[in-house]
């Protein structure tokens, strides 16, 4: 075969003729993206990857001896450890967020596996988000003439220390908001005080303590308790004559600021990636006063996908326009407008690494177009959807790697089990059938032996094809092990089954050129089970059905298949047919 796992022999091997896969430490040095390494029980470094370079360099200089401890005890005590640790180096060193895999049985032969994930860009963001929140806070202090919070019957219940409008912080506590009011002038709108809507930048005309007038610029947001109900609402207020300018940027800071907490909460609290991006579509909507959004990925074939969207409109941004706007974006970061459906729009690409890998799309209605602060907070959320959209792409990918087998890229066993019990259980409800086919190839041994494993792995690849070309959309296939194959036919009837097993025999004359010897060619042998209407089934009782038929097949000459009916003996049926 590929010669990339190691096998262990023990009884059960023996005893069932199978042998289980283990982990190899030299597996996860290769595949491994970010540092890893591999250190015996001495606490001696004796493999690494490239990305482990620094960490490798400090372990050995002694900069990290609370990490070579851990190594130690994780070595002795036999039992895993995660932890953060900080590599020193130029521009703050690096962070890493590392764990410690005992690997061995023999106590004087354990060694340490050390997986780490670079956290860096974590780490510096969340400082940056720190002092962006400081800065926002002493912007409040010294640009407003007041903050304040309100209860839900319109009292005040904060007040800056300062006070306001001559007033002390103590004079205004628990006194109604609305009998500040100035009547002599019009309110312009939603009262601040009492609104359950968000009020941005509202004129509104008061009495001072001395009786004399005074406008104030007023933004607000209501305070809403778990369950949405308004408990209140809380602002700030500024002289229009003198604080007009600062206001508009603090209101830009305080837009941006909420959106990057709102993104940063969505990534570290989600765990669906299809959720997480939708939770950002609806956060940047609501911080650029977007009526939609849509967040596209770009994937490992370099293709845009649309992967969330907030907001319901007729008609989507097309992928290949955005492709083309955003194709140039190191030379133009943007934003670049775009027509929606009769909306006006704008796009930004998300870049993580110097890489492009994603794109988010806004629209307004067209009488509203978006303005350069619009554009600016666009931008500058770009960059942390750049991080959530490399999340969601890491999570993908791995995922698709644990369920996929390496060599023939079908699903691997423990994959497609949990698929079969699945669908097989929403058939059962369904009152419909579906049938499992075992397909295990004839005299596969002598192809390694004759031609070398190139020649094996060949082979199963064809095999692999020949299950993809003919099935339909919702079958499902997988490589079981070794040169053993399933697959599971949705909505089919034994008739359905028994021509199918008939395609695939017929289908393996293509493997005839890859046989061994002439006298010993490569084919199928198929087992049939096809999931009983009239009684209840477990998936390993069907599974070893189709496990025994497909024995059967191999007892009766080989190239052949087999089918068994409920309640018929699987006492021959191996134990390692039952799925994990």
């Amino acid at each position: 075969m590929t010669g990339r796992r190691t096998i262990r022999t023990d009884a059960r091997t023996a005893e069932t003729g199978f042998a289980p896969l283990t982990f190899t430490p030299d597996h996860a040095l290769k595949r491994h993206s970010g540092p890893a390494l591999l250190a015996d029980r001495f606490g001696d470094i004796v493999g690494a990857n490239a990305a482990a370079t620094a960490l490798v360099a400090a372990l050995r200089e002694g900069a990290l001896p609370a990490l070579a401890g851990r190594m130690a005890r994780v070595a002795t005590d036999g039992l895993p450890h995660s932890e953060k640790v900080e590599v020193p180096g130029t521009n703050g060193g690096q962070a890493l967020e590392v764990s410690l895999i005992p690997h061995g049985h023999a106590p004087d032969d354990v060694s340490v596996l050390l997986l780490a994930r670079d956290i860096t860009a974590d780490r510096n963001l969340t400082q940056a988000l720190i002092a962006s929140r400081q800065l926002f806070k002493d912007l409040v202090t010294c640009s407003s003439d007041f903050a304040w919070e309100t209860k839900a019957d319109g009292t005040f219940s904060f007040v800056s220390p300062r006070g306001a409008l001559g007033y002390t912080a103590h004079e205004l506590s628990g006194k109604p908001a609305r009998g500040l009011i100035d009547h002599q002038h019009p309110i312009g709108g939603l009262l601040p005080f009492e609104s359950d809507l968000p009020v941005d930048s509202v004129e509104l005309w008061v009495k001072r303590k001395d009786g004399k007038s005074a406008c104030l610029l007023v933004s607000s947001v209501p305070v809403l308790d778990e369950d949405g109900h308004r408990m209140g609402a809380r602002g700030v207020c500024r002289d229009v004559t003198l604080a007009r300018e600062r206001d508009m940027a603090l209101e830009r800071a305080r837009n941006r600021e909420r959106l990057q907490n709102q993104l940063i909460d969505t990534i570290r609290n989600e765990v669906d990636p299809r959720r997480m991006l939708t939770v950002a579509a609806e956060s940047i909507a609501g911080a650029i006063a977007a009526a939609h959004c849509w967040v596209y990925l770009r994937g490992e074939d370099r293709a845009l996908k649309l992967a969330a969207d907030y907001g319901g409109i007729e008609g989507v941004p097309v992928e290949s326009e955005i492709d083309a706007q955003i194709k140039d974006a190191k030379s133009n970061p943007g934003p670049y407008e775009l027509a929606v459906a009769g909306t006006v729009g704008l796009t930004m690409p998300s870049v993580c690494h110097d890489i492009v890998n994603g794109a988010i799309c806004v629209s307004r209605a067209a009488a509203e177009p978006f303005d350069d602060d619009a554009r600016l907070l666009l931008a500058g959320v770009a960059d942390h959807l750049g991080i959530a959209i490399e999340q969601v792409l890491n999570l993908q990918k791995l995922e698709r790697i644990s369920r996929t087998d390496e060599l023939t890229g079908l699903f691997n066993r423990r994959a497609f089990f949990e698929e079969v019990n699945r669908r097989h259980q929403h058939l059962r409800r369904m009152n419909r059938q579906g049938a499992l086919l075992y397909v295990d190839l004839d005299n596969f041994k002598q192809v390694n032996d004759v031609h070398g494993h190139q020649r094996g792995d060949d082979a199963l690849r064809v095999v692999a094809d020949i299950l993809r070309k003919g099935s339909r959309i919702a079958d499902m296939h997988a490589r079981l092990g070794g040169d053993e194959f399933a697959l599971w036919l949705e909505e089919v009837d034994e008739a359905g089954a028994i021509a199918k097993a008939r395609a695939l025999l017929q289908a393996s004359l293509l493997l005839r050129p890859l046989s061994g010897s002439p006298d010993r060619p490569l084919g199928f042998s198929v087992g049939i089970a096809v999931s009983a209407l009239d009684r209840s089934e477990t998936v390993q009782e069907l599974v070893a059905r189709a496990d025994e038929a497909m024995y059967r097949a191999k007892r009766s000459g080989k190239g052949n298949f087999a089918l068994t009916r409920p309640g018929e003996d699987t006492s021959h049926a191996r134990a390692e047919a039952k799925p994990c």
